[in-house]
């Protein structure tokens, strides 16, 4: 049987565009993750035992159930792996023969961003987990799963859920210079995430993906909104070329996520509260002084 993934992301040729919407909406929640991490040699699984990690793609729901972590990537972008790949796989609530997989890039420079979540999540796996087989459970700070989705542009594409050809998998791809996580040295030796061994899985021929030039947006709540059109509805699709142009991040797409980042929107609220007590401070102060010139 011909398996559709993993599949290699070419940005110079011609490529469907999506069009129509489609809307995936993710929320989860931003508390300590308790998790069980287990070291599967070729990959590093880490199963979430909290159900409050969900998405929905197109009135299908999904639970976030593992993150699978591999070195080098399964996914190359231009013929090249990546230091690592993050798979996020969420499991249908509908359908145990379908999942949702959100493809996270792992690597050292470009589009990546600093996570402390995942940095505490490494740390455990080496300290805790070096040998194939070892398992243990462990609540892992800060590891915010928001962090792991970019707004930027992604390519999407249906293939198979990695060594099971019989499950079908909807696949969301981040561009490593356009987001990805960033890995620090001292887990890397000889150009190899440590605690994980290189797999033998092979990219398949499938050229069959979309480009997607809007991304992801925050919508009401948690959730986030992709404007991509379903993979299986090819005929409302428009052919764009590619090139490496087309991945890289503008200054106006990342202002306008910027100023959607509830963490920026908190900070510009603190700064507005600041301003306001010192306006009323400021204006308390000149009528004291008003008064007080006027009844002297």
């Amino acid at each position: 049987m011909t398996c559709l993934s993993p599949i290699n992301v070419v940005t110079n040729q011609e490529v469907n565009q999506c069009t129509n919407k489609c809307n995936l909406t993710y929320q989860n929640s931003i508390a300590e993750q308790d998790v069980i991490i287990t070291n599967n040699d070729t990959y590093i699984s880490v199963t979430i035992t909290n159900n409050d990690n969900t998405a929905n793609l197109d009135n299908s729901y999904y639970s976030l159930s593992e993150l699978q972590i591999y070195s080098p990537s399964l996914h190359q972008y231009n013929g090249t792996n990546q230091i690592g790949e993050i798979l996020m796989v969420y499991n249908s609530t509908e359908n145990s023969t379908e999942q949702l997989i959100i493809s996270v890039p792992i690597s050292q420079g470009g589009g990546s961003v600093t996570d402390q979540g995942f940095n505490n999540l490494m740390n455990i796996v080496n300290v805790y987990t070096p040998s194939v087989g070892d398992t243990t459970n462990f609540v892992v700070s800060d590891l915010n799963f928001n962090n792991f989705i970019s707004t930027t542009s992604f390519y999407t594409y249906t293939g198979d859920v990695i060594n099971n050809c019989e499950t079908t998998a909807y696949y969301i791809l981040f561009y490593p210079t356009v987001f990805s996580i960033f890995i620090p040295n001292n887990y890397i030796y000889n150009n190899q995430i440590t605690c994980i061994n290189p797999s033998n899985i092979t990219v398949e021929p499938n050229t069959n993906y979309f480009f997607n030039p809007n991304g992801a947006n925050f919508g009401n709540g948690d959730g986030i909104y992709m404007d991509c059109v379903a993979v299986n509805t090819s005929e409302e699709q428009d052919l764009v070329p590619l090139s490496s142009s087309n991945t890289s991040g503008s200054y106006s797409s990342y202002t306008g996520s910027a100023l959607k980042n509830p963490t920026v929107i908190k900070i510009f609220q603190y700064i507005i509260f600041c301003l306001f007590i010192i306006i009323i401070f400021g204006a308390i102060y000149l009528s004291i002084k008003y008064f007080s010139e006027y009844l002297s």
